[in-house]
């Protein structure tokens, strides 16, 4: 990917973090302590990452901030069928190795996380499941990836998200190579 796109999708992103709509107000819980119904758009956010591939005696291990946006996000406490929590985002990852003399990596992709949970009645310590697809660069390879993961919503409420996961990167170019576990903590809130 040339760097004239890559600045160009980052400047895009950018932009959005100035914009967080919430569709409507939350509905609350009879006893207010948790969001019953709720859904909102573009929340700007941010997050660690660490990645590390098969190879990482001669690649090393990589880590590294990527700024995240959730695209979609809803909240649906109910007894209907189906997650309680959906998270849809769009992350870039600038990943940096260990190792010296190891061009850094980028890693991209869209996401869609769902809540194992149909109705936990809380905002805190939610467990989700979800799939990642992307792609992979760096200076001596360029691949598609997808990431299947699993995780926790550490905390969930309509104003702001964090969360932490793991998975496993499969890529679709040099899998003997590239495979390996990702693991990352997020957090996106909304400005208003």
């Amino acid at each position: 990917m040339s760097k004239t796109v890559t600045v160009t999708l980052m400047l895009l992103f950018v932009a959005f973090w100035s914009y967080g709509q919430s569709t409507y107000g939350p509905k609350r819980s009879e006893s207010g302590k948790y969001i019953v119904d709720h859904e909102s758009h573009v929340m700007p956010g941010g997050g660690y990452n660490f990645y590390f591939p098969s190879s990482s005696d001669s690649l090393g291990t990589f880590s590294g901030f990527s700024p995240e946006f959730l695209i979609y996000n809803y909240i649906r406490q109910n007894d209907n069928r189906g997650p309680s929590h959906l998270r849809f985002y769009g992350t870039i990852s600038i990943l940096q190795s260990n190792k010296v003399g190891v061009s850094n990596m980028l890693k991209y992709g869209l996401g869609l996380n769902l809540s194992v949970e149909r109705n936990p009645r809380r905002n805190f310590l939610i467990p989700y499941f979800g799939l990642e697809f992307g792609g992979l660069n760096q200076q001596s390879f360029n691949t598609l990836q997808f990431t299947p993961m699993g995780g926790v919503f550490l905390y969930y409420d309509h104003r702001l998200v964090l969360s932490a996961s793991g998975g496993y990167v499969y890529p679709l170019k040099e899998f003997e190579k590239l495979s390996g576990a990702f693991v990352n903590a997020t957090i996106n809130f909304t400005l208003w």
